[in-house]
């Protein structure tokens, strides 16, 4: 080839690996940056089929994965008015991610307020809580 090498790699006259390399390099990252969207893509995907999982089970209201669970206004009147507007977000199917971007706080915030629902309304988990306000309103 005429050109130099540096650390074992071929060089041309102005001292850049030869053209060809480029394009193996270029063609690399495109292969990395297509099959990387195709990831993000089957993610979304997943998380719209988790979502929509999620309104089926608050539509039958009797899923067996769901217990049954004694509804007391009392409880609800016991959440404060951040955590009433923390499930009411998260009952209509949103992420924790998209609660926290809707509510203008943060994810962790969200995290906090639901755990403290869980407690106060004697529930194990997102759809227990939003059948219970459901089927209070």
């Amino acid at each position: 080839m005429g050109g130099r090498q540096v650390r074992g790699q071929d060089m041309d006259e102005s001292g850049r690996p030869p053209a060809d390399t480029d394009a193996g390099a270029c063609s690399c990252a495109r292969s990395i940056a297509e099959q990387l969207a195709g990831v993000v893509a089957m993610q979304q995907d997943l998380v719209e089929v988790m979502r929509g999982m999620q309104r089926t089970l608050l539509e039958q209201g009797n899923a067996a994965s769901v217990r049954e669970i004694p509804v007391t206004p009392a409880a609800l009147q016991s959440l404060t008015h951040q955590e009433r507007r923390v499930l009411s977000v998260v009952s209509s199917g949103q992420s924790n991610r998209a609660t926290a971007r809707s509510l203008g706080i943060s994810e962790k915030t969200v995290k906090n307020h639901l755990h403290n629902v869980f407690q106060k309304l004697g529930v194990s988990n997102r759809v227990e809580a939003a059948l219970m306000m459901q089927s209070t309103s």
